[in-house]
């Protein structure tokens, strides 16, 4: 789903299940992309660390 801030997924979730007479929830959500950065431009925290520790060292 592509929607803007402060859209509440999980109670979008909620909201089709009373719409349909159900129950309904998120079992699991997962952000792929935040503006223009999408997660698998992610560096990994060990990663990150030695990026930072290389800046520090010049």
């Amino acid at each position: 789903m592509h929607c803007s801030k402060g859209t509440y997924i999980r109670s979008l979730a909620h909201d089709f299940g009373q719409a349909l007479g159900v129950g309904a929830y998120l079992q699991d959500l997962k952000r792929t992309r935040i503006g223009k950065h999408a997660l698998e431009e992610a560096w990994a925290l060990p990663d990150l660390i030695a990026q930072i520790q290389q800046k520090e060292e010049k």
